[in-house]
């Protein structure tokens, strides 16, 4: 395997040029840190930018990694690191549906408001589970790289653009309660520590987690 790979923290410069593509993080609120915490929906939109960007830069590592693992050792632990990021991809679309969108049609009284979203979680999640079965059924010896590649290219540009147009709908709700979207993003968020294996999660999906980028 390559080393300085995302499969552990990158330096800097690594950051920009190692996990930065091909898909490309560009999801940024126009309000970053020092305006944050003025209303919740600014909060939440950074909070939700953070993540999102984080399973991007998951994506690229995948991507970037899967042609260069030699080793069956190295194999093995690929394989468990696409595991475990379709796992968390697909545990952090059940809490939304399961709870962030149902709470946020509530709380702004428009039943319905988020299906869109809900119907581009459709769109590449049988992709993705596809992968996500490659990944737990494959053995070192049957492992290739190209497959992997084909299976991401099936599904990226439909789950990108899903997690860069959820952005903007959450900064629209600034016209709802502050402290109401701010118990909704908690809430949200200790929901998606509760995923099966969590305690793993820091192992494999920390380093994914932006360090230096805004959002």
């Amino acid at each position: 395997m390559v080393r300085g790979s995302c499969l552990r923290r990158p330096a800097k410069r690594a950051i920009r040029s190692v996990a930065t593509l091909p898909y490309k993080m560009t999801l940024y609120t126009d309000n970053n840190r020092a305006e944050q915490k003025s209303h919740g929906a600014i909060h939440s939109a950074n909070e939700m930018s953070n993540l999102h960007n984080s399973l991007i830069r998951g994506m690229n590592c995948i991507y970037l990694q899967a042609l260069h693992v030699y080793k069956t050792k190295d194999k093995d632990d690929f394989l468990k690191f696409i595991s475990f990021w379709c796992g968390f991809v697909h545990h952090h679309h059940d809490v939304e549906e399961d709870m962030l969108f149902p709470q946020l049609e509530e709380l702004t009284s428009n039943k319905g408001s988020m299906k869109g979203n809900i119907e581009q979680h459709k769109i590449f999640e049988p992709r993705l589970l596809e992968l996500s079965e490659y990944a737990t059924t494959t053995t070192a010896a049957g492992y290739d790289g190209s497959k992997v590649r084909s299976m991401i290219d099936g599904f990226g540009d439909a789950l990108h653009s899903h997690l860069k147009a959820e952005i903007p709908t959450l900064l629209a709700l600034q016209s709802a309660s502050s402290d109401s979207l701010l118990k909704i993003q908690k809430d949200c968020e200790a929901a998606g520590f509760k995923q099966p294996n969590v305690s793993l999660l820091p192992l494999h999906l920390m380093p994914i987690f932006d360090v230096e980028l805004s959002g």
